[in-house]
This record gives C-alpha cells, sequence and structure tokens, in this order.
C-alpha cells in the first residue's frame, strides 16, 4: 500500500476521518500477500484499541488452531485505513469512503479464505452476510470481531470457538481442488 497520509489521498478528501488523522499516515494491512488467507478487522473503539495488539493475538490463534504460521499464510488488515475518534460517529462514513482503498489493497493479493470479523462486513456489502458463503471462488467467514472480549467473555468464547472451526475448515479443505492424491 502505497505511503500517502490522509491528505495525499484523494479517497480521504471528503471523509469526516480526516479531521482526527491530519496528516497521518493510512494504515495498511500486515503479513504475507502470497497468503490465502485475509483477515478484515473493523475499527474498534480507541479505549480498547490503543495498547491491545490486535493483530498479533488473532494471529497468536490462528497458529495455534491450525498448527501453521500465520506471517506464511495470513494478510491482516482494517476495513477503515485511520483511527476514528470517540467523541462522533464517522463510522459508516468512514467505511464508505475507505471501500477503494480497501479494494485496492485486496487487489493485489490472491486470496482464497475472507474472515471478515464484526461490522467490517459493511466494507463489502451493505447487508449483513451469513456466516459462511462461497462465491467466485472465494470463502467468506463471518464472525464477531474479537473486540468483543472487552465487553462480553461469553460472546468471545464464542468467538474463539467458531474461528476455531472455520481454521479447521480451512485447514481441511485448503488443497481440495478435486484431486485425489495417493501417498506411496
Amino acid at each position: 500500500m502505497a505511503s500517502k497520509t490522509v491528505d495525499e489521498y484523494p479517497d480521504c478528501e471528503r471523509c469526516p476521518n480526516r479531521i482526527f488523522n491530519t496528516g497521518k499516515y493510512i494504515q495498511g494491512g500486515r503479513g504475507s500477500i502470497h497468503g490465502d488467507i485475509v483477515f478484515l478487522f473493523p475499527r474498534g473503539d480507541r479505549v480498547y484499541c490503543d495498547d491491545y495488539q490486535l493483530f498479533t493475538d488473532i494471529g497468536n490463534l490462528y497458529d495455534e488452531y491450525s498448527g501453521r504460521n500465520n506471517t506464511e499464510d495470513v494478510y491482516m488488515t482494517y476495513s477503515i485505513k485511520c483511527a476514528c475518534s470517540n467523541n462522533y460517529n464517522t463510522y459508516l462514513t468512514a467505511v464508505d469512503k475507505c471501500r477503494n482503498i480497501l479494494w485496492k489493497e485486496l487487489a493485489r493479493i490472491n486470496y482464497k479464505y475472507l474472515f471478515i470479523f464484526g461490522d467490517a462486513y459493511r466494507s463489502i456489502s451493505d447487508n449483513p452476510i451469513p456466516r459462511f458463503i462461497a462465491t467466485g471462488g472465494k470463502y467468506v467467514f463471518s464472525n464477531y470481531s474479537p473486540l468483543i472480549k472487552f465487553k462480553d467473555n461469553n460472546l468471545y468464547r464464542i468467538f474463539k470457538q467458531r474461528f476455531a472451526d472455520d481454521i479447521n475448515w480451512v485447514n481441511e479443505n485448503r488443497n481440495n481442488y478435486g484431486i485425489n492424491f495417493i501417498n506411496d
């Protein structure tokens, strides 16, 4: 992703979040652009996010559940590319303004599995998406935001179980292209 500030990026021109992020850089994702998995996170409340290492936490869960390495398999990014204000509800407008930036970012990744957390689905669709859909050769999994851990322990347990189930499904089906291999 290009290193531009919100002041330089054309898609940020009419975004209300620009006011709170003047001079700051657009935040792209991190991880492998050669992996087959993308994790798409919503922007969270600064109260919960400032010291929380979201990518590290979820990456570690992925490693635990998959037995693989998230730095090789996964690209992680936010649906909104700069911090939101806690004092003003700019989220929906920011989603709309960041949509083009997100699609440009995802276009350079040849992913097969898209994990959408919380209301990050708004960057993909105007309507909530089901827990699982397969479309255009891609598999999309929808789950609670991992930030739910700060608000509801029961929902966080559900999030972790769903995430584990989804990762297991990916592991079982990752190389299933309708070809059966015979092991000698």
